[in-house]
């Protein structure tokens, strides 16, 4: 199969071939300004949906805590209209709120660790793509400019 120019697509040696073709300092400029723009998008792309992570991390203790806060009201209001405070009356109404604290914690607790760990991989991953554009350019100019 033969490319634009007329070379055979994998007949290329690292010494040969497309080198001797000379890039002007626009198209350098063009090729980084693309590598860049693909790095900022894939960048996006991979950090589109942790922001859900974060969501469930922050949110499911507030959730379990409101839970909990009206389980306890609940129970207190039962108990003011029985009028006693018999433990068989109010543990139900505490072990209900308590279990909605626990389903938060649930939640939260791996949100929050799976959300540190994907910030994490993102981070690097864009690091070392970026670095990759930056080398592409390097060699680019290394090689095609004169």
């Amino acid at each position: 199969m033969l490319d634009v120019q007329g070379i055979e697509a994998g007949s290329l040696r690292a010494d040969e071939g497309l080198s001797h073709i000379p890039l002007s300092d626009r198209q350098l400029r063009s090729v980084q300004n693309a590598a860049e723009r693909m790095v900022a998008d894939q960048a996006l792309l991979l950090e589109s949906s942790v922001g859900y992570l974060a969501s469930a991390a922050n949110v499911a203790p507030f959730l379990g805590l409101l839970g909990t806060v009206m389980g306890v009201m609940t129970t207190f209001g039962s108990m003011a209209g029985s009028g006693s405070a018999l433990l068989s009356e109010v543990a139900p109404g505490i072990g209900s709120a308590l279990m909605t604290t626990v389903v938060g914690l649930i939640v939260a607790l791996p949100s929050s660790i799976g959300y540190n760990i994907l910030s994490d991989r993102v981070r690097q991953l864009t690091v070392m793509m970026d670095n990759f554009a930056q080398e592409l350019v390097g060699d680019l100019e290394r090689v095609h400019v004169s």
